[in-house]
């Protein structure tokens, strides 16, 4: 990446500062960006998958990807993007 392991990303109509995914105005370049500490490495979380039962007994599947953002296999997150059963994976994980 330019600018010596960082970069300006915008995805969906946002913008970030990349690898870490921190929030910026639409208007950041990468002049505007002062690096005033470095780590040697960034950690990457493993995936993790935790399976919870529905209140009418059904299994489902609630994943974290490397960030750790769920996401769940059930319809109100297809529809909403949270559900009751990511509550209940995070009180697992």
């Amino acid at each position: 990446m330019p600018g010596g392991g960082y970069g300006i990303v915008r995805a969906q109509g946002k913008t970030y500062v990349a690898p870490a995914w921190i929030e910026v105005p639409a208007t950041t370049q990468m002049s505007d960006i002062e690096v005033i500490g470095r780590h040697e490495s960034i950690p990457i979380l493993t995936p993790k998958t935790v399976t919870v039962v529905g209140s009418t007994g059904k299994k489902y599947m609630v994943s974290f990807d490397p960030y750790g953002r769920p996401s769940c296999e059930c319809v109100g997150f297809t529809y909403h993007r949270k559900c009751k059963h990511i509550q209940q994976a995070l009180a697992v994980k």
